[in-house]
């Protein structure tokens, strides 16, 4: 005779204790989560609305730190009211959909987070590395003054054999 074990276990509502052990200190605690919350959301708000308003600052560099900004609030907002509830009013419930809801959110915006740190990082490698020796092969190669050695950098990588056959050509009738 063979039984099956067949449970299915799915809690409708999860408890949270917050930290065990404080809790009679969990007030105190909390405070220091809510002034750095608040600062945050002050903050990237600020640089949201200063980027937004300024035209100077719509290039590519300060495009990363406004999505920064906004992935910011978004990671704040999905943990710390939740937190904040629970040390200061005692919620202690929660929904195993609104459980599986926050855990993704703040494993997508942390994604995100370390996308753009890792997009913004290979920014200024490819300005400080790659454009500079571009800019070095077109002068030294192609004698090229330092303004038209720029004007090449700016074409995309896909047009740069009829530009290097271009150049060859005339290389070779000097």
């Amino acid at each position: 005779m063979t039984m099956s074990n067949i449970t299915v276990f799915m809690p409708s509502v999860l408890t949270l204790i917050g930290i065990p052990g404080l809790e009679s200190m969990q007030c105190w605690i909390g405070i220091p989560f809510c002034v750095m919350y608040l600062i945050a959301i002050i903050g990237n708000s600020l640089l949201l609305f200063i980027m937004i308003s300024e035209r100077s600052l719509h290039e590519p560099m300060y495009i990363f730190l406004s999505m920064l900004g906004v992935i910011d609030i978004a990671l704040g907002t999905s943990i710390v009211p939740k937190m904040l509830g629970i040390f200061w009013f005692h919620t202690s419930d929660i929904y195993f959909d609104s459980c599986l809801l926050q855990m993704w959110l703040i494993h997508t915006f942390q994604i995100m987070e370390s996308g753009i740190l890792l997009a913004m990082a290979l920014d200024r490698f490819d300005l400080t590395f790659i454009t500079s020796s571009y800019m070095q092969i077109f002068v030294t190669v192609f004698r090229l003054p330092q303004k038209e050695a720029s004007f090449y950098l700016l074409v995309p990588p896909f047009l740069n054999p009829l530009v290097y056959g271009a150049k060859t050509k005339q290389i070779r009738l000097h």
